[in-house]
């Protein structure tokens, strides 16, 4: 998994002192169904599993679950952070989701 950090992205994320063996986990799931679905992005602290999938980006470490990989694509991910909306994940071809928490 290749995961690019915006710098804004890694100041947020560097002030919130990670403590060992902790991770930041994405995750994704489809919500809603038919013709109208979206996809959630998550993201928290949790402890590697052995089915994750791990790196780190700028000494940040990052898991995410086999299924989640499989709705984000294998192209990689660019997470940025904005004031207004929170964490943004994009691929190189689109946005997959904005206005993400992270939750604690």
């Amino acid at each position: 998994m290749k995961m690019v950090l915006t710098d804004t992205c890694f100041e947020q994320l560097s002030k919130m002192h990670i403590p060992d063996p902790k991770c930041v986990r994405l995750s994704a799931e489809y919500e809603g169904g038919g013709c109208s679905c979206t996809l959630a992005v998550q993201m928290r602290l949790d402890e590697q599993t052995a089915d994750d999938i791990y790196t780190a980006t700028k000494g940040i470490p990052f898991i995410i679950d086999k299924t989640s990989q499989m709705l984000l694509g294998d192209e990689g991910f660019e997470l940025d952070f904005r004031n207004i909306s929170g964490y943004v994940l994009k691929t190189p071809n689109e946005t997959l989701a904005y206005g993400i928490q992270f939750e604690r």
